[in-house]
């Protein structure tokens, strides 16, 4: 579990300085059109709508003695840390090709990130069948995240100036190269210390492509859970991004961005053990549908009451990440489980396929809420590095708190219609269990 935890912190370095930094550092240091910046993360989605499900087919049917998952996590990972420095270096190698070259690493990055992240999340479905032990292994694996993220947040604008002095741009790439190193250590100690439980799957079984169509077909329980984080995801994207933005014009706060961030993560590492200890208690549904319908109300409050000083708004945004603690625990806690739910439906055990939805849906957020701020900046008269007109200050509070509390809603009522109740896994274990007892030898 330390090791699968560990392996998260490197992925988030890479994740959370993408989804929190990448539209500022191409808006704000590159000069980029916002409508022109977002537009780049858009494109990333139709790439990744390729891409995600091609790897999660590839890994499925990959046989070597280090199982389906483990080599691309070890292979993979030096090649990702050099396409996420080529994003922030490729627009100092190629000033005259800005938007072409920016755009073009963006999409190799994405690309490496998927030949590693899928392979690392499908393993959580092999390492272990109790649901339970899943609510714990996702609890590290988030602790991790968060750390990672937090490491990010907090270091990646201070070490950008540090390291660039007059030179923004050096700074930045300086910082990518850093995290590049440390993450893809971090990221080997996953294929040290972890084993896939062949047992769970025949290693020498080759499915077809239309086994994987069915299983994700009759995979009601993985759609509800993939729909419910795109959402969740569009909300948290569109709202890190525009908070860097109030920060910086209506609290002149620039150089405290990191630390104010840094508090709403670290409201979702406390938040960890309580969201653990409710859905053992509970269920992983209601404990989801609570944290979301939770965080729907205080953004309403938020946008209703918006913090005066930087002081408040650091304090809400620590109650924002522990509301949302219990989305990023539940997620990667459910989706192992609904490997079990499309084999009992469809009798075929896909991990691959499954978790490729699943990380896809996440990109698809990520990628669909900076392309809605995109336009939305860019609709609100957004001009960077002048002083901001009520319009636009108004815009920018809207998609901070406002779209956030009607996501946090309908979160919550896609997340009540989940099919996988408290006992529901624990059968549906049963009888894939006594299927298997039954087939022919």
């Amino acid at each position: 579990m330390l090791g699968y935890g560990a392996g998260d912190i490197g992925f988030n370095l890479y994740w959370t300085g993408l989804s929190v930094y990448l539209l500022f550092y191409y808006t704000d240091v590159l000069g980029i059109e916002p409508l022109t910046a977002g537009l780049i993360f858009s494109i990333s989605i139709f790439w990744d709508a390729i891409t995600d499900p091609l790897m999660g087919y590839i890994a499925t049917r990959t046989r070597t003695r280090w199982g389906r998952f483990r080599p691309y996590i070890l292979l993979g990972a030096p090649f990702m840390g050099i396409s996420f420095v080529m994003m922030f270096a490729a627009p100092i190698i190629f000033p005259s090709a800005l938007v072409l070259s920016s755009a073009a690493a963006h999409v190799l990055f994405r690309t490496l990130f998927t030949i590693v992240s899928i392979p690392y999340s499908s393993l959580s479905a092999v390492l272990t069948t109790d649901s339970r032990a899943r609510n714990k292994l996702a609890g590290f694996r988030m602790l991790g995240a968060i750390v990672g993220g937090l490491l990010a947040i907090v270091l990646m604008p201070i070490l950008a100036a540090e390291l660039g002095g007059e030179n923004v741009k050096l700074g930045w790439a300086w910082v990518s190269v850093i995290f590049a190193v440390i993450a893809t250590l971090l990221i080997g100690l996953v294929f040290i210390t972890s084993q896939e439980d062949t047992n769970l799957y025949d290693p020498e079984q080759r499915l077809p492509l239309a086994d994987s169509l069915k299983f994700i077909t009759a995979n009601r329980a993985l759609w509800f859970v993939c729909a419910a984080m795109i959402v969740t995801t569009v909300s948290q994207s569109v709202a890190g991004k525009s908070i860097v933005y109030i920060i910086k014009y209506n609290f002149d706060a620039e150089s405290q961005t990191g630390a104010i961030l840094g508090l709403q993560t670290l409201g979702a590492a406390i938040s960890l053990p309580f969201w653990i200890w409710l859905a053992n208690r509970t269920s992983k549904r209601f404990t989801w549908a609570l944290g979301a319908c939770g965080l729907g109300v205080w953004e309403l409050l938020l946008y209703l009451f918006t913090p005066s000083g930087v002081t408040l708004l650091g304090a809400s945004l620590f109650v924002v990440g522990f509301l949302f603690g219990a989305a990023i625990v539940m997620f990667w806690s459910m989706i192992p489980d609904t490997v079990e739910y499309g084999q009992w439906r469809s009798g075929i055990r896909d991990e691959g396929m499954a978790f490729s939805m699943a990380t896809f849906s996440q990109k698809a957020g990520v990628g669909i809420g900076v392309g809605l701020l995109g336009v939305f900046l860019q609709k609100i008269g957004y001009v960077a590095d002048v002083e901001q007109t009520r319009q636009s200050l108004e815009g920018l509070r809207q998609a901070s708190f406002l779209l956030p509390s009607l996501c946090g809603f309908m979160t919550a009522t896609i997340i009540v219609c989940h099919p996988l109740g408290r006992d529901t896994h624990a059968e549906i274990l049963t009888s894939i269990a006594a299927q298997r007892e039954a087939a022919p030898r």
